[in-house]
């Protein structure tokens, strides 16, 4: 008997060695022998040659007989953090039982990349795409619906295509959460640190600091508020970048925040050792509050006060989005925002509104 490598093993040759036709090879290898009344000895001598031979199925083969990948493209900037983990978690438990995988790729924040890796996902004829936008031109995704495969923005939108389909996360009230949570502690000088990008659900997050502030008769100065880029830079660099920052905020011989609302990932972490460094008490001296994808920013040993955003549920959801899509493509566009957790204050700002001082009252009259 020739020995076949695993890439050149057919279902002719399972079916010659075992002595059946190929079409009784392929019933069985796609689990209707049952259906077509198939004995119990041939199924297992089937499979048993499979799979000593290790039979790995044609997939490409199968998919042109079946019109379908059954292959659903994710595209993230990068895998370093565990949004993205939990994201792909959340999908697959939607994905999974529906017959779709999810075929990930990876631009590290590079339009070019971006571009070449949705190029590839396209001929590997995903079914849908998956994406946090990354830029705000909207050609490249246009493409991509004008080649009639379902995009589904994640976690954002551009202001530049009002009828992308999309998942994103209420930050808004996820912001304003965290602001109110500093106020009712009794701080009144909150500064702010936030991404430097103009898409919708990031500019939001400013916006809602703000109106926050104004509705409890609150100062908002521009030089308590920063905000940095985010790309492929190392962490050492956006330490640094963000420790410059708070340097700047909280110098001497200047009115400086008793407060500080990180409004995004990692930002929150560097504020911390930015102001540990420069001898500050937290939470007396600092209360600091942030939105945070990471689990851990509010586990015990951290004491982040945090509003956590619901990652697997939006990777669950945008699963959703993408099947529906797919299979009733006239129901575009679909625009879902989940809401965030409510807030878990740690050590970084205290357990309760002690700081406040006597008879100050905080009467906001704006929306919950």
């Amino acid at each position: 008997m020739i020995r076949k490598t695993p890439n050149s093993v057919t279902i002719a040759a399972i079916a010659k060695e075992a002595g059946v036709a190929p079409a009784t090879v392929s019933f069985i290898l796609n689990g209707k022998a049952q259906d077509r009344g198939l004995a119990e000895k041939t199924v297992q001598r089937v499979l048993e040659i499979a799979d000593r031979l290790h039979y790995v199925p044609n997939e490409a083969a199968r998919s042109l007989r079946r019109q379908r990948s059954a292959t659903v493209g994710v595209l993230f900037a990068h895998l370093r953090d565990e949004w993205a983990d939990r994201a792909v978690a959340g999908m697959r438990e939607i994905l999974g039982p529906a017959d779709y995988v999810p075929l990930i790729a990876v631009h590290r924040f590079n339009p070019e990349w971006e571009r070449q890796e949705i190029q590839t996902l396209l001929e590997r004829r995903v079914e849908a795409l998956i994406c946090v936008p990354l830029t705000d031109d909207a050609g490249d995704y246009e493409r991509v619906v004008k080649r009639g495969v379902p995009l589904i923005f994640l976690g954002d939108t551009l202001e530049g295509m009002p009828h992308a389909n999309f998942v994103a996360w209420d930050a808004e009230a996820a912001a304003r959460s965290a602001v109110r949570h500093l106020i009712e502690i009794g701080r009144r000088r909150i500064a702010f640190l936030g991404w430097n990008l103009s898409r919708p659900f990031i500019k939001v997050r400013y916006a809602a600091y703000c109106q926050t502030l104004e509705e409890a008769g609150l100062e908002v100065r521009d030089e308590w508020a920063a905000f940095f880029p985010i790309g492929e830079s190392s962490a050492f660099q956006r330490g640094e970048i963000v420790a410059s920052a708070i340097r700047r905020m909280f110098g001497r011989n200047r009115p400086r925040p008793d407060a500080v609302f990180a409004s995004g990932d990692m930002l929150n972490t560097d504020a911390l050792a930015a102001l540990s460094e420069m001898g500050f008490r937290l939470p007396d001296d600092a209360a600091v509050a942030t939105i945070s994808s990471q689990p851990l920013m509010g586990h015990p040993l951290l004491g982040v006060s945090v509003v956590p955003v619901p990652t697997m549920e939006l990777g669950r959801e945008v699963a959703r989005v993408a099947l529906e899509l797919i299979h009733h493509p006239e129901n575009a566009p679909i625009q879902r925002v989940m809401p965030c957790g409510d807030l878990q204050a740690g050590r970084t700002t205290p357990a309760d509104a002690s700081g406040r001082r006597q008879g100050e009252a905080i009467a906001f009259s704006g929306r919950a």
